[in-house]
């Protein structure tokens, strides 16, 4: 029963992400891959794709019809209505893991592939597990982008109004002065916001923000509701990157209930 179970399911995601691209293969559509760790090591609760995984998930970007595109180019094609590369993808990772620098940095300079990392300041270079200002301004060297993440990562809906914009503030100024450019992107911890958090990010003076949904966007997606598509390490053969690029795992998630 089990076996019959998963091949049905290994069926369902096939047709389906076929269905899926067909359907929005010619529409303005980009989606955006929401990254962490890049790492062997699973004893730790971040959430983590090992680099044997993130290196074929690359690779099989780098040889599909998929086009990888920075955030500054989406943002600019929302803000100007201007026509998106047909089957765009955005790459970004959260938090400001060292293993960034260390392990998926070289795989995205071997395929070109621009990317934004969204950094929590108050991490940087207090134990190990992060990045060091001096690897971040060796990244941004090379072009990849530096977005705010907060400062401590806390749950934006519970925090007072004072609290909430030195959480938005202190971290774009930080971000600023250590690169010497504008800090304009901004990822909602946990995924967790609502109109009067994405109003005060706009005020503070970003540009985006990112958050959780695991739709793709289009021209019509609000700047501050950019949505994101988180990749897990059960993400690891090209079927998976097929089902997952395509959307397709929305589908599947309905089907699989009624198995």
């Amino acid at each position: 029963m089990k076996k019959l179970k998963k091949s049905i399911s290994t069926l369902i995601d096939y047709v389906t992400s076929l269905i899926h691209s067909s359907l929005h293969s010619e529409q303005q559509r980009c989606r955006i891959l929401e990254f962490h760790s890049i790492s062997d090591d699973f004893s730790g609760r971040m959430p983590i794709l090992s680099p044997s995984a993130f290196h074929e998930f690359m690779k099989y970007i780098y040889n599909s019809k998929y086009t990888v595109i920075s955030l500054n180019h989406l943002v600019e094609c929302l803000e100007q209505i201007k026509p998106l590369p047909k089957n765009s993808l955005v790459i970004t990772f959260d938090d400001g893991y060292k293993d960034n620098f260390l392990t998926a940095f070289p795989i995205l300079e071997k395929y070109n592939f621009p990317a934004t990392i969204f950094l929590v300041t108050g991490w940087i270079g207090k134990n190990p597990t992060y990045l060091s200002w001096k690897e971040i301004k060796q990244m941004h060297s090379s072009g990849i982008l530096f977005g705010s993440h907060t400062d401590t990562h806390p749950y934006l809906t519970k925090l007072p109004p004072e609290k909430l914009e030195h959480e938005l503030k202190k971290s774009k100024e930080i971000i600023e002065n250590k690169l010497g450019t504008e800090c304009w992107a901004f990822s909602y911890p946990y995924g967790k916001v609502n109109e009067s958090i994405r109003e005060k990010v706009k005020k503070i003076g970003y540009k985006c923000a990112v958050s959780k949904g695991e739709k793709s966007n289009t021209l019509r997606t609000p700047l501050f509701e950019l949505s994101r598509t988180f990749i897990y390490e059960t993400d690891i053969t090209p079927h998976h990157f097929r089902v997952r690029l395509s959307g397709a795992h929305q589908w599947r998630r309905l089907w699989s209930q009624t198995l």
